[in-house]
């Protein structure tokens, strides 16, 4: 989908509003199941857990997604690939599951795009955090961005709203000055990275454990100045990569990007310099 730049920036808009729709509706269904008791919760060939709410909020985005932008191949955590290979949605129903089953309200339907198989628009919603009151398209909070189009936050899942405040990562360029965030310490030690991820805390000036897509949005923010993701897949970043290029920030993964679709591994998140500190010292 190669465009001059000026029919690609409409593109990108409407494709920005279908994005907020699918988010929207994936919303919608997990707010309706979270801290339901009675939710089923399965276990994938990998040993993650899985839920009917991830499993009907990625077909309800797929059906949205589809009838948008039909063009657009479809790769999604729980149901595969579909159609074009490098014009693509590549969704992730409810980054954080986990947090999810246990009643934590961070978790997030994660929507990213690529166009020729580069990274270009992010889309991040988190249903239960935020306004719980009004339309359906007031609730939540959003993050979405992509280089072009800046980084943004804000309430809901309109165009309008989500515009609320553009982010920018902070200037940090030591890690003993840096606030770093990192998922969790299980995926840490199973990862092979306990060692010099203790020395990275202990010559960090903070640490503190916001897992999953939440720690790279709060480096989008300038919140922390780091994130150690230590068990990720394409999904899980395909959204929060342009994101992040967008804030100023960067995403080194231990593989080289684009990633591919297979990938399982580590990512670092952080301005330059500090993302660059932490992919060497945990040897990416």
């Amino acid at each position: 989908m190669e465009l001059a730049p000026d029919k690609r920036i409409v593109e990108l808009q409407m494709l920005i509003e279908i994005a907020l729709r699918a988010a929207r509706v994936a919303g919608e269904i997990s707010r309706r199941h979270f801290l339901d008791h009675n939710l089923a919760v399965d276990s994938k060939e990998d040993g993650t857990p899985v839920t009917s709410a991830d499993r009907q909020a990625e077909e309800a985005m797929r059906e949205i997604l589809r009838q948008g932008a039909p063009e657009l191949g479809i790769f999604g955590e729980e149901y595969g690939h579909e159609g074009d290979l490098h014009d693509r949605w590549i969704i992730d129903p409810i980054d954080g599951t986990q947090n999810f089953i246990d009643g934590v309200p961070h978790f997030a339907a994660l929507i990213g795009l690529q166009l020729e198989g580069q990274s270009v628009l992010g889309v991040v919603h988190c249903s239960v955090l935020g306004s719980q009151e009004g339309a359906p398209e007031q609730l939540g909070q959003s993050w979405w961005g992509g280089p072009g189009v800046g980084a943004w936050k804000g309430p809901g899942t309109t165009s309008e709203s989500v515009r609320a405040r553009q982010l920018q990562s902070r200037p940090c360029s030591r890690l003993e000055d840096a606030f770093i965030c990192h998922g969790g310490l299980k995926h840490i030690q199973d990862s092979g990275l306990w060692d010099p991820f203790t020395e990275i805390i202990a010559s960090s000036r903070r640490s503190r454990g916001y897992g999953d897509w939440m720690g790279h949005m709060l480096v989008a923010e300038g919140v922390c100045d780091g994130m150690v993701d230590p068990r990720v897949a394409l999904y899980d970043l395909a959204a929060v990569e342009p994101i992040l290029l967008a804030a100023g920030a960067v995403l080194i993964a231990s593989e080289p990007l684009p990633l591919q679709d297979g990938f399982l591994g580590q990512a670092v998140s952080g301005t330059a310099s500090i993302a660059s500190d932490l992919a060497q010292r945990l040897d990416f």
